[in-house]
């Protein structure tokens, strides 16, 4: 066989090989930025899905009310907003910032739209 003929082959043969290698890894590197709406899929840890369909009923915010006397043990405002970016925010992140109260613990959150028209 001709010298030339197998460094082509042993050239092709290195393409065949490295190029898929180079492409997955790539594809697997950390990105820029995350947009936590786009990440994946919703894993219910091999359960049903019962509960997190959105759009499929639950319960009604408005619905999510306490009791209406006594202070609050952990009181939290949130001001929601549409950034430039099209994206909607809490208190300027997202998702919001944490809210931690103890089991048993009375908590008020106070929702402001700061600039959402539809609410």
């Amino acid at each position: 066989m001709r010298r030339s003929l197998k460094v082509g082959i042993a050239v092709a043969a290195a393409v065949a090989i490295l190029g898929p290698l180079g492409f997955f890894w790539q594809q697997s590197l950390i990105p820029g930025t995350y947009d936590m709406a786009t990440m994946g899929y919703a894993d219910f840890g091999g359960g049903a899905a019962v509960g997190h369909a959105h759009g499929t009923g639950g319960l009604s915010v408005d619905t999510l009310t306490g009791p209406t006397s006594g202070k609050a043990d952990v009181a939290v405002t949130l001001t929601a907003r549409k950034e430039t970016n099209g994206r909607y925010t809490l208190n300027g992140t997202s998702p919001g910032p944490e809210i931690r109260a103890v089991k048993g613990q009375l908590v008020e959150v106070t929702l402001v739209n700061d600039n959402v028209g539809e609410g």
